[in-house]
């Protein structure tokens, strides 16, 4: 199993952006200390995504990634941390458990319709000093999706070390209105501006798989780019969502 769900109740209703990613390390490092140590590590490409989002009166957080221990791990560390604090939080473990693979024919299929479950974010450079400028998917929904396909074609190679070839990605235009898929991430080393649309991806299997498991762009190992199929949105019916 490479992806699994939690539900979490909280003494407050609000946590910040970086006390969700300390939530998911925390737990993970609950379950296996050594793995949660090697997550955290530098790499260009992570092979795993989470999402975090508010439910009524706790969270709910999604766990995928193309490594089944990372999944273990986070189930194991639910089961071994039934409550815990988190900054100014007490949080309970509602409930936790293992979400099934994608069968091969989804993935063989050429395309995944799919819903974010946490933003997806993308940037190119801005000069040759190497510093880098989110990009705003209503402003340049074009050239977004541009970015973002080929970080998927980068990240396919590196993560899997298969060239997948031609790999699309397009949101659903109708969601721009009113910049209602934006959100803004508080992180560490300043705010990320990311997007919640339903998307679709095509492209052969190894790219599919990496969009399903490693999460669509960057910043994936702090909370975006966690992603599942749109007919698997009924699972998720007590989240609090914009769509």
């Amino acid at each position: 199993m490479r992806r699994a769900f939690a539900l979490l109740s909280s003494s407050r209703p609000v946590i910040s952006d970086e006390a969700r990613v300390a939530l998911f390390y925390h737990l993970i490092s609950a379950g296996d200390p050594e793995l949660a140590e090697s997550l955290h590590r530098p790499v260009r490409y992570r092979s795993f995504a989470f999402g975090v989002r508010p439910v009524p009166g706790g969270l709910g957080v999604l766990v995928t990634s193309l490594d089944p221990r990372v999944a273990r791990a986070f189930v194991e560390g639910c089961a071994r941390e039934r409550r815990f604090t988190l900054g100014r939080a007490t949080l309970w473990v509602e409930e936790c458990c293992y979400l099934p693979d994608e069968p091969a024919e989804v993935l063989n299929s050429g395309r995944l319709d799919l819903w974010c479950v946490s933003p997806v974010t993308v940037s190119r450079p801005l000069g040759p000093e190497g510093r880098k400028r989110c990009l705003v998917l209503h402003e340049q929904p074009e050239a977004f999706e541009e970015a973002l396909a080929g970080n998927l074609r980068r990240k396919t190679q590196a993560l899997l070390g298969i060239d997948p070839g031609e790999v699309t990605v397009r949101f659903e235009r109708r969601y721009f209105a009113g910049k209602r898929c934006a959100a803004v991430l508080r992180l560490y080393g300043g705010n990320v501006i990311g997007f919640r649309c339903p998307c679709v991806v095509e492209g052969p299997p190894a790219a599919l798989e990496v969009a399903i498991y490693a999460g669509l762009g960057e910043r994936t190992g702090s909370g975006c780019g966690a992603v599942l199929r749109d007919v698997n949105r009924a699972f998720f019916g007590r989240w609090e969502n914009g769509f």
